[in-house]
């Protein structure tokens, strides 16, 4: 058996006798702990013999999730309005993922304030399948949003969507400052 604290490697049966000419076939078990290339050499030690290396080889790979949509763009929004969206999302690999949203400025990289959300923000989806999540908008004052969803995936890559909105305060143009309304009569109907 060969394990450290970052991968384990185990071989069953690890003990057995061979008769001459006898071949024998073991598992070899890796219960991966990181994403990362595997590369451990097992000794096989032979009584009354000369010991012999294997060399076990893997890549090691996370969950993979993506977000469907290429971006979300909410249009133009008036200050006060509380708008909704759906974003897709999607494991696209053959395990459970865990999975962690969040929002962040496109221009500081901060944390969005409070006039935007994502919900669930957290969870796990199962292999293979897709959901959606509600981006909820509520801005307070006029401006241009800018904002990245980020999809965290533990073990995984993180994934961005880019969020946009053109936040404005409602205006009313008038083509003329006078209404003619002609001759009118007192209690004609």
């Amino acid at each position: 058996m060969c394990s450290s604290d970052l991968q384990a490697v185990h071989v069953k049966p690890d003990k057995f006798t061979l008769a001459a000419h006898e071949e024998r076939v073991v598992n070899v078990v890796i219960t991966p702990k990181l994403v990362a290339p595997l590369e451990v050499s097992l000794m096989c030690e032979v009584k009354h013999g000369a010991a012999r290396s294997l060399s076990v080889l893997a890549q090691v790979d996370g969950p993979k999730m993506q977000i469907v949509d290429a971006q979300l763009d909410f249009g133009l929004v008036r200050v006060g309005w509380k708008v909704k969206r759906q974003v897709t999302i999607r494991n696209s690999c053959d395990v459970t993922a865990r999975y962690k949203l969040s929002l962040i400025s496109a221009e500081t990289g901060e944390p969005w304030g409070s006039t935007m959300s994502v919900t669930p923000s957290k969870g796990m989806l199962e292999y293979g399948r897709s959901m959606s999540v509600m981006v909820d908008f509520s801005p307070t004052e006029p401006q241009r949003s800018r904002c990245t969803l980020v999809l965290e995936v533990e073990g995984g890559i993180t994934q961005y969507m880019t969020i946009r909105a053109e936040v404005v305060h409602a205006e009313v143009c008038l083509s003329t400052n006078v209404v003619d309304l002609g001759t009118i009569f007192l209690a004609v109907p």
